[in-house]
């Protein structure tokens, strides 16, 4: 059973090192990508909306306005529920080269979140393995495990904010 992470957050959070990281590529990354002429850096809040086990909608607003939204569907594999937390994992992989080297890797990265006393916490965990080839073969292998929580957003009694709640976003 999946926990119901519901509500609206900063789109500024804080990591355990102190470092502060944005809620928007977390959730959002490959959309940023795709969609790179939307106005990203203004957005103010995010809001999550679990309409149900099996889909997760997403909202990035500017005050009251909807910048951009979708949904996410367990069944199409993009989150599964495990120990609590609702995982949501990317990968991503490449080559790359210069003069003197070339590597090879494969990144796969799982975003956990839950919530906790209003604030939506994240657990990252990445794990990367290659090989460089400087000038000859060398494997590589490394993880990290990073956590972070963001604040819940303050209601702004908008007429978006109830959108939300019912999940009918006009766009």
């Amino acid at each position: 059973m999946c926990p119901d992470i519901s509500d609206k957050y900063d789109r500024k959070g804080e990591c355990a090192n102190k470092s502060r990281v944005s809620l928007m590529p977390e959730l959002f990354g490959k959309d940023m990508r795709s969609n790179s002429l939307l106005p990203w850096q203004d957005v103010t809040h995010v809001s999550i909306h679990q309409q149900d086990q099996d889909s997760i909608y997403l909202v990035a607003w500017k005050d009251n306005e909807v910048l951009y939204s979708k949904t996410l569907l367990m069944k199409s594999g993009d989150f599964k529920c495990k120990d609590g937390w609702i995982e949501i994992t990317s990968a991503d992989g490449g080559i790359a080269g210069g003069t003197m080297v070339a590597v090879a890797h494969t990144e796969r990265t799982t975003k956990s979140f839950a919530k906790s006393d209003g604030y939506l916490l994240m657990k990252s965990a990445r794990k990367e393995f290659g090989i460089a080839i400087v000038p000859i073969p060398f494997p590589f292998a490394g993880s990290s495990l990073e956590w972070c929580r963001f604040a819940g957003a303050k209601d702004e009694g908008s007429k978006g904010s109830k959108a939300v709640e019912t999940g009918e976003i006009d766009k």
